[in-house]
C-alpha cells in the first residue's frame, strides 16, 4: 500500500525575463541492453493511442540521453478487453507500471489541481515502482497556454520516473527535476530541450545498474523449475495472423481494404477505425474539420467518413464506414514502419468473440 505520495511535480507559472532552453542535454549517448528498464502504461483516462505514443516518444528520447533504453507494454485498462500477457508480469525492480488517470483520481488522492503527477516514495521499497499521470490536468495546461500536449506529457512522465531512479529528495533548483515548472522549464519542454543534469543522468545510470543486480541476485535465488507437462509449442493454426512491435508492444494485424493490403493497429480503445488517406489514395477527398473518433484513438485532425469493403482473414465486411484522415504518420515513425491505420471497437464489435493469442500471436475472431 502506498503510505505517503511525496514525489509530486507542480506545473507552475513563475514568468521570467529568460527565454532559453533549461536543462540542455549533453551529446546524446547510446544504450544497451544492460541499462533496459520496461514500463507498462495503463490508460485509464483514454488519452489514446496516438497522444501516447507521442508521448512516450518524448520520454524514451530524454531517458536515452541518461543511457537508459525502455521497453513499453501498452496495458489494458479495460479488464474485459484481451490484454498483453507480459503486462501481468510488472513485478520486479526492472518494472515499471506508469497510470494515465482522470481527474477523480488526483482528488481522490488527495492532490490539488495544480498537481500532475505521483511517484511512490522510497519508504514503498528499496525499488519503488510506481507512477500516477494526471491527463486532463496536463491537457487543460496545453490547451490553455497553446503547448504540444505529448511534449509536456512525455516530460512528465519522465520526471516522475526521475523520482523513482533518482530517489528521496530530489528536486533540482531548475530543469526537468524542478519541482515546480516555470515558463522557462515549459517552453523548454514544448521544445524537447528539458533534459536531465550530467550529475542527475550519472546517478539515474547507478541506480539502473542497482536495479539490474538486484534482478540477476532475485533470479539466481529462485529454484529451478520443472514443468513436466507436455504441451505443445507449435502455433495455433486457428485465428489471423498478427505482429507485436518491439517498440510499445502494439499488436498489428494485415487484412484487405478495398483489395488492397494494410497494417492496422487493434486498438480496442478507439470507437472508430481510422485509415490514413495516402493509403486510400484519396487526394481530392474532401476532408472536414475534426469528425474524430467519439473515444479512445487520441488522432485529431482533418477527416471524413467514406465506405469500403474489408477482409479480416476469411471474414468480410461490405460497404463499412471508417474515418479516412490524413494525419497518421506520426504513428509509422514512432513504430518505424508503415502504418496504414487504426482498427477500432467498430470492426471488432462486429463479432461476437475477440480473443488476442499472445503466445502462438494470433487473433481470434468468432461471430
Amino acid at each position: 500500500m502506498i503510505t505517503r505520495l511525496g514525489n509530486g511535480l507542480v506545473l507552475g507559472f513563475l514568468f521570467t525575463a529568460s527565454f532559453a532552453r533549461a536543462g540542455q542535454p549533453a551529446s546524446a549517448v547510446s544504450t544497451d541492453q544492460g541499462q533496459q528498464i520496461t514500463i507498462g502504461v495503463y490508460d485509464y483516462a483514454q488519452a489514446g493511442l496516438g497522444i501516447l505514443l507521442k508521448a512516450e516518444h518524448v520520454t524514451d528520447g530524454i531517458l536515452k540521453n541518461a543511457s537508459v533504453s525502455i521497453v513499453w507494454l501498452a496495458c489494458s485498462a479495460d479488464k474485459t478487453a484481451p490484454g498483453n500477457p507480459d503486462c501481468e508480469d510488472l513485478i520486479g525492480p526492472l518494472k515499471i507500471v506508469v497510470r494515465i488517470e482522470p481527474n477523480f483520481m488526483a482528488t481522490k488522492l488527495g492532490q490539488k489541481s495544480d498537481v500532475f503527477g505521483l511517484a511512490a516514495g522510497i519508504e514503498e521499497g528499496e525499488f519503488p515502482r510506481d507512477v500516477w499521470i494526471f491527463y486532463e490536468q496536463a491537457k487543460e495546461l496545453a490547451v490553455d497556454k497553446k503547448l504540444i500536449l505529448p511534449q509536456i506529457l512525455g516530460s512528465v512522465i519522465a520526471h516522475e520516473l526521475g523520482h523513482l531512479l533518482l530517489g528521496a529528495n530530489c528536486h533540482s533548483t531548475s530543469g526537468l527535476m524542478r519541482a515546480v515548472w516555470s515558463r522557462e522549464e515549459l517552453l523548454a519542454a514544448n521544445l524537447g530541450g528539458l533534459h536531465f543534469s550530467n550529475s542527475e543522468r550519472t546517478r539515474i545510470q547507478h541506480s539502473v545498474s542497482a536495479r539490474h543486480q538486484a534482478q540477476g541476485l532475485a533470479q539466481a535465488q529462485q529454484p529451478l523449475k520443472v514443468d513436466g507437462a507436455s504441451k505443445s509449442n507449435h502455433a495455433s493454426d486457428d485465428g489471423i495472423p498478427i505482429e507485436l512491435t518491439s517498440h510499445f508492444s502494439l499488436v498489428l494485424v494485415r487484412l484487405e481494404v478495398n483489395g488492397r493490403p494494410a497494417t492496422l493497429v487493434v486498438d480496442t480503445g478507439s470507437s472508430h477505425t481510422i485509415l490514413s488517406t495516402q493509403f486510400l489514395q484519396l487526394r481530392g477527398l474532401a476532408l472536414g474539420a475534426d469528425p474524430s473518433p467519439s473515444k479512445g484513438s487520441g488522432f485529431v485532425g482533418r477527416a471524413a467518413w467514406i465506405k469500403a469493403t474489408v477482409h479480416i482473414g476469411d471474414e468480410v465486411l461490405r460497404d463499412h464506414e471508417f474515418l479516412a484522415m490524413e494525419d497518421l504518420p506520426d504513428i509509422s515513425n514512432a513504430v518505424g514502419q508503415k502504418i496504414d491505420g487504426i482498427m477500432g471497437e467498430d470492426i471488432l464489435k462486429e463479432f461476437a468473440v475477440v480473443e488476442i493469442d499472445f503466445r502462438h500471436r494470433r487473433l481470434i475472431l468468432l461471430r
